[in-house]
């Protein structure tokens, strides 16, 4: 619901409206699951009875492409028959870092909207880490399979000079060919077009997952673009807080609102941000309140910066 037209409203239409989208959005949930689990179990059974394939520094993206497309299709549905598989073609279980069972993100929803006064979209909040963890299992693929070679490069005086180095590994961007299958999917009106190839395919598919995103999720562009090219994604986590949740604690009680999407963030991004054995063990903030220190993190993440707050 945009801000203007909720200005515009009395508070009774307000709340009529405001009841309406969430209704839509349990609908859209429930209509997302429901494919997400038929295509995940279709592949997954084709998975299972697939003889392993080369993968590694093949002349072109098929192979790669192929074993990505079944992560994609399995990542909010893994099990232990879904990880040895995956061994058996060179991937160990420690390198599927972007598997995450879609039960614990919905524990983590119910946990958020048990005191009711914080409201998750999720529908937008699925879709949202769907097309995070496609961008990066594209990059851990296809890095790992040898089809993009890792960009080396050591800071000088300010610029970035391309030599062989071991100081630091840039990650890949698939920007450029991203716009490049963006121009060849559009007519002049603005439709989209069917794209052959497998790695065009492939790459069709983020694309559409980024416009959904961009035009119908209300994401920024700009965040979304960073992600795809391998940044931080703290932009896009920006994005996600301020379209996938809704609640009156925003701005009276910010801490509150970052402290309870703390565990919900911390399992989506793996990585940054410490468990509470960690925080309890360095001592980092003796003193202060679990609440205080998740709010504390969860700005650090997102801003680099301890007292912002989201608007």
């Amino acid at each position: 619901m945009k801000n203007n037209k909720a200005n515009e409203m009395s508070d009774e239409e307000f709340y009529e409206e405001l009841s309406r989208l969430r209704s839509q959005d349990e609908r859209d949930f429930e209509m997302n699951m429901s494919v997400l689990k038929e295509k995940a179990t279709q592949t997954k059974k084709k998975f299972l009875s697939l003889p392993p394939f080369e993968i590694k520094n093949q002349p072109n993206f098929r192979n790669a492409n192929d074993l990505l497309e079944i992560y994609c299709d399995l990542m909010f549905f893994p099990d232990e028959d879904v990880f040895k598989k995956f061994e058996e073609f060179g991937y160990r279980k420690n390198q599927l870092t972007w598997f995450l069972h879609i039960n614990q993100i919905l524990e983590e929803i119910v946990r958020i909207e048990t005191n009711g006064d914080i409201f998750v979209w999720r529908n937008k909040l699925i879709e949202a880490i769907r097309f995070y963890y496609i961008c990066q299992a594209n990059i851990d693929v296809h890095v790992w399979a040898g089809q993009y070679k890792e960009k080396k490069y050591q800071e000088k005086k300010g610029k970035n000079l391309k030599q062989e180095s071991n100081s630091e590994i840039k990650k890949i961007s698939l920007v450029h060919d991203m716009e490049k299958i963006t121009k060849r999917m559009m007519y002049g009106d603005g439709v989209l077009k069917k794209i052959n190839g497998t790695k065009d395919c492939f790459l069709a598919q983020v694309i559409t997952e980024f416009t959904v995103l961009e035009k119908k999720l209300h994401f920024k562009k700009e965040s979304l673009f960073k992600l795809i090219k391998g940044q931080k994604p703290k932009f896009f986590l920006s994005d996600i807080i301020n379209n996938c949740f809704l609640s009156g604690k925003r701005k009276s009680e910010p801490d509150y609102f970052l402290s309870s999407l703390y565990n919900l963030f911390r399992i989506i991004i793996k990585t940054d941000l410490p468990d509470i054995e960690e925080i309890e063990d360095s001592g980092k903030y003796a003193g202060k309140s679990r609440q205080g220190w998740q709010a504390h993190e969860m700005r650090i993440l997102i801003y680099k910066d301890s007292k912002k707050d989201f608007g």
